[in-house]
């Protein structure tokens, strides 16, 4: 896609790139003040003289561990709600499906759907401007013209429109 100074699909692209890199660096200000949140909590839960030194200290004598278990590792059977797995993991392939029936829908939608423009100018300057979006295959048109364009203008200051008059011009 090339750029031009005098195309809106232009600046709507350079818009949301700025949009997108405000976001993103929003989104690392607000995780670095929910760090900082959590961490400012985390110091109000403890104690009012945690980090003060001991007033006291306590020595306790060493005693020798017996070992009374012949196995090292002890595994306990730990109750498994198969149920509530399940439906977890159908929820996701559902979520799954969805999403790819959605990609492949939007995808079907789009692929025929060609752009018309009109090449204005003089000599060898000429501006490419946007006329229309038809959503068919461009096969399925028939464009005929007995004459060239009558006049164009500009009509409005903020929010300018091209005007092209061609009553010749026949879309079918």
């Amino acid at each position: 896609m090339v750029l031009s100074l005098f195309s809106w699909r232009s600046w709507i692209t350079i818009f949301l790139g700025l949009l997108a890199s405000a976001s993103f660096g929003f989104s690392l200000l607000l995780n670095h003040k929910l760090r900082v949140l959590t961490a400012t909590v985390a110091t109000f839960t403890l104690p009012s003289h945690a980090h003060a030194l001991p007033t006291a200290l306590n020595y306790f004598s060493s005693t020798i561990l017996v070992d009374s278990f012949p196995f090292v590792f002890v595994f306990d059977k730990q109750h498994v709600n198969w149920t509530l797995n399940i439906l977890v993991i159908i929820l996701l392939c559902i979520i799954a499906f969805v999403t790819i029936l959605k990609i492949c829908r939007c995808y079907k939608k789009h692929c025929y759907k060609f752009h018309l423009y009109a090449h204005i100018g003089c000599q060898n300057q000429s501006v490419q401007i946007h006329v229309k979006t038809f959503k068919l295959h461009p096969d399925y048109y028939e464009f005929k013209a007995a004459k060239y364009v009558d006049s164009l203008y500009v009509s409005g200051y903020l929010l300018p429109h091209l005007i092209i008059i061609w009553p010749s011009l026949r879309i079918s």
